[in-house]
């Protein structure tokens, strides 16, 4: 750069003090020359700068030569990476295909194809498939997903109990409960363990296709499954959601079924003393005071004796039937407290003289009105 100067110097001398005084002497015909001349004077510069970059590049490129080398069996390697992601990336895509089609033959022979390759796919991959298997009803597609996971991922199919909870809830579908529920009796503890949520979330499902929907016989058959998971596991999830579900159920049968549970089972007792609030909200919510006073009476009973959690519903009921502005029901709760010795306190005595001092119209429902409830117990 420094054997440039001096040269570059001398060009801005010589276009200064030669080729201005020489452009305006000239005429007007001479001005191309001039252009021509000045033209070959910058490309000789550039020419020059051109040269100086590339022996500058060509150093630096022979010094990071020498500083980072990369083995060429190295390099190849990343290139067969890329090219097995991209072949990853198409395996997914003709199976997503497939799925959307509902092609349960094609899925079968890409699995079959991939299997060849020795491809494995991410545990997302294989519950896509298997969600696929369940809501179509295929269960030869389970089958081949479970011989795809031996060969090239046998530890997740050990993980995920050779996805025997799939082939439960195609069982259930279509319309075999009776051995669904045999294989989630015998097969209960390792699922839970293997994936709880997953378990509860299907036996929510189950239920509430149970209650109101199925018949007799799939609800007893369920409550004796419940009962031996809550006798061998120690897991009482499937008791409380199907005497929950009974006890909302609108049908009288099922409320009995609900009844029956509850003075049978200690565990459902203990349930419904933790959870009695939320439970007494949601019937309010649906204006359901009669289920209310069913669930007080089932409190009242005296093989169970639970008075301190009929005063949580009874305290419940009170605020609902206040925000109605329902001042005839209020004084009949807080008269029904005094009889069963459950005493609500004097807030709530004070809310019902407010009531009755500023008496205000009933707020009722749009769609129907509240049932005439006889508040006796």
């Amino acid at each position: 750069t420094m054997a440039n100067i001096p040269k570059q110097c001398l060009s801005n001398v010589l276009v200064r003090n030669v080729v201005f005084p020489y452009l305006r002497a000239l005429k007007s015909s001479n001005v191309d020359s001039i252009d021509c001349f000045t033209n070959e004077l910058v490309e000789k510069q550039n020419f020059q700068w051109k040269i100086s970059i590339e022996k500058y590049l060509q150093v630096e490129e022979k010094y990071m030569r020498s500083k980072q080398r990369i083995p060429m069996d190295s390099s190849k390697k990343w290139t067969n990476l890329e090219k097995n992601v991209r072949l990853l990336d198409e395996c997914q895509m003709r199976l997503d295909r497939a799925m959307k089609e509902e092609d349960s033959t094609k899925i079968i022979s890409l699995l079959d194809e991939y299997l060849a390759l020795e491809y494995t796919f991410s545990e997302e991959v294989i519950n896509d498939i298997l969600e696929f298997a369940v809501r179509v009803g295929k269960k030869d597609v389970i089958e081949k997903v479970r011989y795809f996971c031996a060969k090239t991922q046998p530890d997740f199919l050990l993980k995920a109990q050779r996805f025997v909870l799939h082939e439960i809830r195609i069982l259930w579908n279509e319309g075999n409960s009776e051995r669904a529920l045999y294989r989630l009796k015998i097969s209960y503890q390792d699922l839970v363990m293997w994936n709880h949520t997953e378990v509860h979330r299907i036996l929510r499902i189950f239920t509430r296709e149970i209650v109101g929907k199925k018949s007799e016989g799939v609800l007893l058959n369920f409550i004796n499954l419940a009962e031996d998971i809550s006798s061998r596991c120690n897991d009482n999830f499937p008791l409380e959601i199907i005497w929950r579900d009974c006890f909302f159920s609108r049908w009288f049968s099922d409320q009995e079924v609900a009844v029956g549970l509850f003075c049978k089972h200690p565990e459902i007792q203990k349930f419904v003393q933790q959870q009695v609030k939320l439970i007494t909200f949601k019937l309010l919510m649906k204006h359901r005071i009669e289920t209310v006073y069913r669930l007080i009476e089932l409190l009242l009973d005296v093989k169970v004796n639970m008075k301190d959690t009929c005063r949580e519903v009874l305290m419940v009921l009170f605020d609902y039937q206040y925000w109605r502005n329902n001042s005839t029901g209020c004084s009949e709760i807080i008269q029904s407290s005094i009889d069963l010795r459950i005493p609500l306190g004097p807030e709530y005595e004070k809310k019902l003289v407010i009531l009755l001092l500023k008496p205000r119209k009933i707020i009722s429902t749009k769609k129907e009105p509240p049932p005439t409830i006889n508040y006796k117990f």
